[in-house]
Formats: C-alpha cells, sequence, structure tokens
C-alpha cells in the first residue's frame, strides 16, 4: 500500500490494537474502521458539503420567489453576514477546541454556498 502522507510507512502506526484492547473491555461493540485517505476524515468533508448545500438551496429557494436585485441583495447581505459571524466566533476555537472550529467552518461553507447559490448554482438539499 503506497503512502500517501509523506511519513516513511515504517513510522506509520496503526490504532487497530488499541481498538481491540479496548473492545474487550468494552460492553458493546466496538469495530475498528481505517479510513481510505489518511488525515482526512470523510465525515468531516460530508458535514462541510452538506452545509455548502443547504446554503445553495436556501438561495435557490429565495431567487424566484422575490424580484432578482431584491434577492440578490438578500443573498449577498446573509451570506456576508454568515461569514462575519463566523470571524467573530472563531476566538471560541480557543474555549471549544474542535467543537468550535467545525462551528465556524460549517457557518463559512453554508454562507459561501448562498453566494455561489445566488450566482446561478443549483442544488436541492433540504436538512433533516
Amino acid at each position: 500500500m503506497g503512502c500517501l502522507t509523506g511519513a516513511r510507512p515504517e513510522r506509520l502506526r496503526s490504532a487497530e490494537p488499541v481498538v481491540r484492547s479496548f473492545a474487550a473491555r468494552f460492553p458493546w461493540p466496538v469495530r475498528y474502521v481505517s479510513e481510505p485517505e489518511p488525515g482526512i476524515p470523510i465525515a468531516r468533508n460530508r458535514a462541510i458539503l452538506r452545509q455548502s448545500r443547504y446554503g445553495i438551496t436556501r438561495a435557490n429557494m429565495l431567487l424566484p420567489r422575490r424580484p432578482l436585485g431584491c434577492a440578490l441583495l438578500h443573498c449577498t447581505m446573509s451570506g456576508a453576514a454568515m461569514l462575519g459571524i463566523d470571524v467573530l466566533k472563531l476566538p471560541a476555537v480557543l474555549v471549544k477546541g474542535r467543537a468550535g472550529l467545525a462551528d465556524g467552518v460549517a457557518l463559512i461553507a453554508r454562507g459561501t454556498g448562498v453566494f455561489s447559490g445566488a450566482m446561478g448554482r443549483k442544488r436541492q438539499e433540504y436538512a433533516r
């Protein structure tokens, strides 16, 4: 198997033995799952893409309901507000850690989705 991270393969360690020892003591089933792309969690990427699609859908729902100039102004203002709020929330990373960073990145993705939806990108994604 090729090394995608740039480190030498002999230096890469698997967490599988740790997970096995934990699974032996844990009352519920535990499974070891390796990521096909080390260092890039698939769940995080899917969540960011989902937020972007929500933003695009938000703009797509607004554009046909209002006059074009008013809808573009609304999308521009709401997208800019999302990005501005995210900049103000960034210091929360120091307190919340990764959860604060995830909130900020999700808001950036949604704001940029609103911008791209206002510029004509089409998508339909509804929150469940």
